[in-house]
């Protein structure tokens, strides 16, 4: 394969791991079966590139580790001889199974903690002595599912209990199986889009980046007319990343604080006037208006020190993105005026205004397009802004 028929990402990308800087092969690293747990529940992450010792883990090296702990037979004692030998193929398909079990167990363990974040269940101190997940009582799930899952249980106390986690776990495992079949057919392999990895190596997230282009496979946008005639293969410069910080991070840092000490002191007023800002929106405002006008001396005297540490790490870390710099270059690309010329014809925004816009951008002096407001508004609004919008097609 030539390095013009490479795909990024799904053929390599440069991460930034810590302080180290490692290709990723993406597309031989696993995106569906991330990791299992051992015997003594141990998680044993398939897509690590760092090891517990820092060394660089390679595409290969997760894969030896993924066949001996998951995919390959291990020598076990034979029950009846003895004598150690391999599991049979029947053994490894059941050995397996229970470690997909485990992990979608702990899944749903999460799911339900979630949910009882969020109100919907609680905990029924009355079912302690069952398994954890069939200790909650329902708060705002849908009653009638639950009613119909409730009956075909016995209908008791344990009856409604059980019927929640056999709801949620329904639910849970529809949804990894719609993601893992529809991600591909719309949105491509998942290893086409970036990964987010931490200091250490580990596999935080492989989404993030997904969720962040898929906003063009569900947009109400254009699609370009390839009827017309017009090439369909263009050149474009891109340009690489150039992080410049900010000159004022002292002022950004101070405002940052401020914002972050205010709303601290508002929160403690709050639970002070056991009021939130939904059950009395007027004593809210009034409240919010006096956290405004407080001085910052008053309010670092009036909220518990454990408060003002966090707001204050809370602010210096949103601050210290602007310290470390901005990528002002990111997303640029430029283009000839015949492509943006021939794009804007085959989505059908090509007109009188449109032309009059290249014929000053062709013709005209620098200081005309500059300097002159209805040439710059006129090229602004009819060229620069038109070219918002996502085509999606092959890049090499």
């Amino acid at each position: 394969m030539t390095e013009e028929e490479k795909v990024d990402n799904y053929h390599g990308v440069v991460q930034k791991v810590g302080d180290k800087k490692i290709t990723v092969i993406q597309g031989a690293r696993f995106t569906s079966l991330l990791g299992v747990y051992d015997e003594d529940g141990n998680y044993i992450e398939f897509n690590r590139v760092l090891d517990k010792d820092g060394n660089v883990m390679s595409e290969e090296d997760n894969l030896k580790v993924a066949d001996a702990v998951f995919f390959n037979p291990k020598s076990i004692v034979d029950p009846t001889t003895g004598e150690t030998r391999l599991e049979t193929e029947d053994e490894l398909y059941r050995r397996q199974l229970r470690m997909i079990e485990e992990v979608l167990q702990r899944q749903l363990v999460d799911e339900l903690s979630y949910l009882e974040s969020l109100g919907l269940i609680e905990r029924d101190a009355s079912l302690s002595d069952r398994p954890s997940i069939e200790q909650y009582r329902n708060i705002g799930l849908p009653s009638g599912k639950l009613k119909m899952l409730e009956d075909k249980l016995g209908g008791d106390k344990t009856a409604k209990a059980r019927a929640i986690a056999i709801l949620v776990n329904d639910a849970m495992v529809k949804h990894v199986m719609s993601v893992e079949e529809v991600e591909r057919v719309f949105s491509g392999h998942p290893s086409f889009f970036k990964f987010k990895y931490d200091a250490k190596g580990h596999l935080v997230d492989r989404t993030t980046d997904q969720h962040k282009r898929l906003g063009g496979l569900v947009s109400t946008g254009q699609n370009n007319d390839l009827e017309l005639g017009l090439p369909t293969h263009y050149t474009q410069a891109e340009v690489s990343n150039e992080f410049v910080g900010s000159q004022d991070i002292e002022s950004i840092t101070n405002l940052m604080i401020e914002g972050e000490l205010r709303a601290t002191y508002l929160r403690h007023m709050f639970d002070r006037e056991g009021i939130t800002m939904d059950s009395d929106k007027e004593h809210a405002r009034e409240l919010a208006k006096l956290a405004d006008t407080v001085p910052l001396e008053t309010i670092q005297k009036n909220i518990p020190k454990e408060s003002y540490d966090i707001a204050m790490n809370l602010a210096k870390q949103k601050a210290s993105k602007f310290e470390k710099g901005i990528d002002v270059a990111d997303g640029a690309a430029y283009m000839t005026d015949e492509m943006c010329e021939n794009l804007l014809r085959m989505v059908g925004s090509w007109n009188a205004e449109v032309k009059k816009a290249f014929e000053i951008l062709r013709g005209a002096s620098p200081s005309r397009i500059t300097e002159q407001a209805d040439a710059y508004n006129l090229i602004w609004t009819t060229v620069i802004g038109a070219q918002k919008y996502t085509a999606y097609g092959f890049r090499h």
